[in-house]
């Protein structure tokens, strides 16, 4: 009797060693969350912090307007506590992927943004600017629906969403007060883009004109004769000492009417995408804003 005590006494002792140890390593689950392209995944990755898993599907690098989505992107917007994509034009990949595909929560972003209205009129922009986020008004906006959502799906951690969201947006107001400083103290007030024009909500935000070859989302990016030499006017007019290139452009046009003129050419970020060196280093939206602040300094003065 007495060593059957003990060897339930060993037992006991041993359920317990285990069932300790299984309680420390299992981690909490994390809400999974999928974005479509940087912008939203971005604020996803800000908003739920260490609570969430957020994938990316517009891989580093690439082109958002020439994307077409893998059988593994659809898998992992299926198996998605949440899927938030921005909508429009350059994502009409995702209308097809949400007909045959059952998910719980979706968030079009685009749904809660306004329109607005292109400074310039020298150039036919029949393509609309897709690039919300640009604006930090926007962004702010983004962010703020990104949360609501997350929070109606996970009411218990609503408390974090909320105060990791309120700290974002405080750091985009920071980013965009500085910004707003330098180009009120710049000499010109106007872009002058030798590429596509993914910045009308950039430019709207902060009083900017512009002057640009090709809308923000245009496919066909071959300058006419005409339109190279409307831009390198446009730089000798305004005395311009550089013109700009969005990112992950070859920048053939710009460089051809910085030989032309003498101007620098500096990139200007729209956040479309961004390098994977970059993304490995986990760049952020509040980092490009405080790359494209001193990019202006230095291009508009």
């Amino acid at each position: 009797m007495k060593k059957f005590n003990v060897v339930l006494a060993i037992c006991l002792c041993l359920c317990l060693v285990f069932s300790g140890c299984g309680v420390k390593n299992v981690a909490p689950q994390k809400l999974k969350i999928t974005a479509s392209c940087i912008s939203v995944y971005d604020f996803a990755v800000a908003v739920a912090g260490d609570l969430g898993a957020v994938d990316l599907i517009l891989p580093p690098g690439s082109d958002l307007h020439a994307f077409e989505p893998t059988a593994k992107n659809i898998v992992d917007i299926a198996n998605s506590n949440l899927f938030v994509y921005i909508g429009g034009e350059s994502e009409n990949w995702v209308n097809k992927i949400l007909e045959s595909v059952s998910t719980q929560n979706v968030l079009k972003t685009a749904d809660f943004l306004t329109e607005t209205e292109s400074h310039s009129h020298e150039h036919n922009h029949s393509h609309p600017d897709e690039h919300f986020w640009t604006s930090p008004q926007n962004a702010i906006i983004m962010v703020e629906q990104i949360k609501n959502k997350i929070c109606q799906i996970d009411k218990t951690n609503a408390a974090i969403y909320e105060e990791n969201a309120n700290n974002y947006i405080n750091k985009i107001n920071e980013e965009a007060q500085k910004t707003k400083e330098v180009v009120e103290n710049s000499r010109l007030k106007t872009l002058i883009v030798p590429d596509r024009f993914p910045y009308e909500y950039f430019a709207e935000y902060y009083g900017l004109d512009h002057i640009s070859a090709f809308s923000g989302c245009a496919k066909d990016t071959d300058a006419d004769l005409l339109t190279v030499t409307n831009l390198i006017n446009s730089v000798k007019e305004n005395n311009a000492k550089a013109v700009f290139v969005t990112e992950l452009s070859s920048g053939f046009l710009a460089n051809t009417v910085a030989e032309n003129t003498g101007a620098k050419v500096i990139e200007l970020h729209s956040f479309h995408n961004i390098s994977i060196n970059d993304f490995n280093n986990n760049v952020t939206y509040l980092n490009i804003m405080a790359r494209n602040r001193q990019a202006l300094k230095e291009g508009l003065n």
